[in-house]
């Protein structure tokens, strides 16, 4: 039997939902792009150009969320590692846009360069339970012109033959983009069929549609990319102060969000990619590693169930500076909750201090909290005998199990998690080795 979390109830998801609804229809969304206003306007939204308010009524929304394609497969340059959304499967996915990286033995953060972003690369490529990229880290001694965007795209699909998924910043790098994947990848056709690139659109909580990353996937809106809809509101801060509240906020932002995609590209893949959180009420700031980040996770995988979308998940979070005994508690809690929502892919990786300091130190424990984690959800069903009566009954009090044939094909089938790093070993063994700690 597979082990799944639920926190959210039939009713709870209903009512998410209906108060989404609501929130759309009533006090609307505010949209600072004009071509977004144009676009859902023909479609049927009720736009006030003065204010920039969107309403959608409910009936906009559910034609919207009726044209969603459910599953799709997300194509790879590399052979036989498309990624199978809705398809019941969990791997992890690069978090993105950190600006410091952690060197290892020290305690000083520093900017991060090219050099990071290209080992990151590099390193998350080498594992095959990371199976899409992101940004991870934003470099300090890069630039912004065309030609160094440019030099940035072929470098991600040099280092990285997985997923991609990556946003242009605005309709210049649009253009770009446009005729990057067009060498790399094929004709329009060949990128609408095989989805190996996907566009990262984040809405501004609460309930803002901002002008300038919209624009840029407007642009390529032709193209079908894959949407992965990345809403950040924060309980206490731009969300109410519950979990639920901060939870419908999400919700209503990827509704909004979803609509305007299906209006400009109908037909065109959105992963629901909420990546719920909650503010420290002590100072004000983002606080990954609370207990309450893993509710919000397995929250945002319950709710793009619900409408039958594919799911990326937050996680693997913390909020002090270096991989020790916090960030270990804080974020195997908060990876393995969500982990155990079942959704296609789970973002984090590598990154400590609220998502902003880069340890690729940490990210090879990450990878090592996620085997966990899956190996958790698969629960108890891995052996075809898994009771074993027959064989309890033959050996009965006293015997032995460790020579049996059983042993062996539940060892290879998975019913032990034997990978990974740490100390499993002996005491003797242990000291032996120069007494190793995990980092």
């Amino acid at each position: 039997m597979r082990l799944k979390m639920e926190l959210l109830s039939e009713a709870e998801k209903t009512e998410i939902h209906r108060s989404s609804l609501e929130i759309l229809s009533s006090c609307g969304v505010r949209v600072d792009s004009k071509r977004a206003r144009a676009v859902l306007a023909e479609a049927g939204a009720l736009v006030d150009e003065a204010s920039r308010i969107v309403r959608m009524p409910a009936d906009f929304i559910e034609k919207a969320l009726s044209g969603l394609p459910g599953g799709c497969s997300l194509g790879a340059r590399r052979p036989d590692y498309s990624l199978n959304m809705n398809g019941g499967e969990c791997l992890m996915c690069m978090d993105g846009e950190a600006v410091y990286c952690l060197d290892y033995g020290a305690d000083q953060r520093r900017p991060a360069t090219r050099a990071d972003w290209i080992n990151t690369m590099k390193l998350g490529n080498h594992f095959d339970e990371i199976g899409c990229y992101w940004t991870t880290v934003t470099a300090s001694d890069c630039g912004e012109s065309p030609s160094e965007y440019l030099a940035y795209l072929k470098d991600i699909v040099l280092h990285f033959d997985k997923h991609i998924q990556d946003p242009a910043m605005d309709v210049s790098q649009s253009r770009i983009m446009r005729e990057f994947l067009s060498i790399v990848y094929g004709d329009s056709r060949t990128i609408i069929r095989e989805k190996p690139w996907s566009f990262l659109l984040c809405p501004q909580s609460p309930l803002i549609i901002d002008e300038k990353h919209t624009d840029a996937w407007l642009e390529l809106a032709d193209l079908q990319l894959p949407v992965s809809i990345l809403s950040m509101p924060i309980m206490g801060a731009t969300a109410p102060a519950s979990v639920l509240s901060t939870v419908t906020v999400g919700n209503a932002e990827t509704l909004a969000m979803t609509a305007l995609v299906q209006a400009a590209s109908p037909g065109c893949p959105v992963i629901y990619s909420a990546a719920n959180s909650i503010m420290n009420p002590r100072n004000g700031d983002y606080a990954e590693g609370a207990p309450e980040s893993g509710l919000l996770g397995i929250a945002t995988a319950e709710m793009g169930r619900y409408y039958g979308m594919p799911v990326m998940n937050s996680g693997l979070g913390n909020d002090n500076f270096r991989s020790d005994f916090q960030a270990g508690m804080e974020r195997s809690m908060n990876g393995m909750l969500p982990a155990l929502a079942a959704p296609d892919l789970l973002l984090g990786p590598g990154l400590l201090g609220g998502a902003m300091v880069l340890s690729l130190e940490q990210l090879c424990m990450d990878v090592e909290i996620f085997n966990r984690s899956r190996r958790v959800a698969a629960g108890t069903a891995s052996s075809c005998s898994p009771y074993h009566r027959d064989l309890i009954l033959s050996q009965g009090p006293g015997g032995s199990f460790i020579a049996e044939m059983s042993t062996a094909e539940a060892l290879y089938s998975g019913e032990w998690y034997t990978g990974g790093i740490g100390c499993t070993d002996n005491y003797e063994a242990w000291e032996a080795g120069g007494r190793p700690a995990m980092l």
